[in-house]
C-alpha cells in the first residue's frame, strides 16, 4: 500500500489564488472558466476541510492539555 500523501496546503492555496486572479483579470475564455471555476470550487472545498480537522485537533488537543494540568 503507498504511503499516505502529504497534504499540500499551500500549493493549493496558490493555486486557488492563480484561479482567482485570472477571474479578477478577466483573462479567461469561457470553457476555460468553467472548468477553473470548478477546480476552484474543488480547491475551497479541500481547503476548508483540512483547516476544520485541524481546528478539531487544536480543540481535542487543548481540552487533553487542560484535564491534565486540573
Amino acid at each position: 500500500m503507498p504511503a499516505k500523501q502529504r497534504f499540500q496546503f499551500g500549493k493549493k492555496f496558490a493555486e486557488l489564488e492563480e484561479i482567482t486572479k485570472a477571474f479578477e483579470q478577466g483573462d479567461i475564455d469561457l470553457e476555460k472558466s468553467f472548468k477553473q471555476f470548478e477546480r476552484g470550487l474543488k480547491l475551497a472545498g479541500e481547503l476548508k476541510n483540512y483547516l476544520q480537522t485541524a481546528e478539531m485537533n487544536i480543540i481535542r488537543m487543548k481540552e487533553k492539555f487542560s484535564k491534565t494540568v486540573d
